[in-house]
């Protein structure tokens, strides 16, 4: 009989060994392998703003989900020493960002930036408000891009002021 008691003990372990890795590997495969589909969601729209929370006036408009200036004056060509800028674009979005191209009309190629103020006002000539910039480096005849942002949105804008830094 001892040998009985033995031999039921081991295939008793073994029954117990198995009905654990049984339930592991049941509850492995449901909750690790087999998530649902709609568990995680991957959103790769763009975020577009609640229109309701955009601070309009009479120079903005929206542009593919962005507040975009849209005063006439301020794609003027503005002539800063040796640079002409054009093709401003000022948006609003977490801020106010001004992007322009930057042509240098001289015969100097320009290798480090070039600080400058950009000074914006309303229809009345009242400033509204500044940034700082840089013209980055450009060779003579050539024509780059000045990007500059601001956390501050400078709203009511109809133009723009550009004065070169020392």
């Amino acid at each position: 009989m001892p040998k009985k008691n033995g031999i039921l003990k081991i295939v008793l372990c073994i029954i117990v060994v198995l009905v654990i890795a049984i339930v592991s590997v049941i509850v492995v495969k449901k909750f690790v392998l087999n998530k649902d589909q709609n568990d995680v969601i991957i959103d790769n729209t763009p975020i577009e703003h609640n229109l309701n929370e955009l601070k309009f006036d009479k120079y903005t408009k929206v542009e593919n989900g962005v507040l975009t200036n849209k005063s006439e004056k301020i794609k003027e060509e503005k002539v800063v020493d040796e640079f002409t800028i054009s093709d401003y674009q000022l948006t609003y979005e977490h801020g106010t960002r001004l992007i322009g191209t930057v042509t240098n009309n001289s015969k100097t190629n320009f290798t480090q930036r070039t600080k400058v103020m950009i000074k914006f006002f309303n229809d009345s000539g009242t400033e509204l408000g500044y940034m700082i910039g840089s013209i980055p480096p450009v060779d003579a005849g050539d024509t780059v891009q000045i990007n500059t942002t601001s956390a501050d949105e400078i709203m009511n804008v109809y133009d723009v002021k550009v004065e070169k830094m020392q």
